[in-house]
């Protein structure tokens, strides 16, 4: 969120969010737990470079997958659903079984 010189347009939101739960300050606790992160430099929500600082901060096992589309749209393309249907089938627990 931008804040701006005085005069200028800001975002209420800047002035009243803390950025104590900001994601890179918590993504490297995720591990050793296996992350897939996907992300589209098409998107205008977050920017691509937040994206790929996040995945760079995250421990290991950690997979990468630039996409396409924009903000929550990587769902709209089969190989992404696939990829991540692939991912949660690999984890190290296996699929989840049904209970019938």
């Amino acid at each position: 969120m931008k804040k701006f010189i005085a005069g200028a347009e800001a975002s209420i939101a800047s002035y009243i969010i803390t950025d104590e739960y900001d994601p890179i300050h918590w993504i490297n606790h995720i591990g050793p737990k296996p992350l897939l992160m996907l992300h589209s430099p098409d998107d205008q929500t977050v920017p691509f470079g937040r994206g790929r600082d996040l995945y760079d901060q995250a421990r290991e096992p950690k997979t990468w997958v630039s996409t396409h589309g924009a903000h929550i749209a990587t769902f709209a393309f089969a190989q992404y659903r696939q990829t991540t249907l692939e991912f949660i089938e690999n984890l190290p627990f296996g699929p989840v079984k049904s209970k019938e």
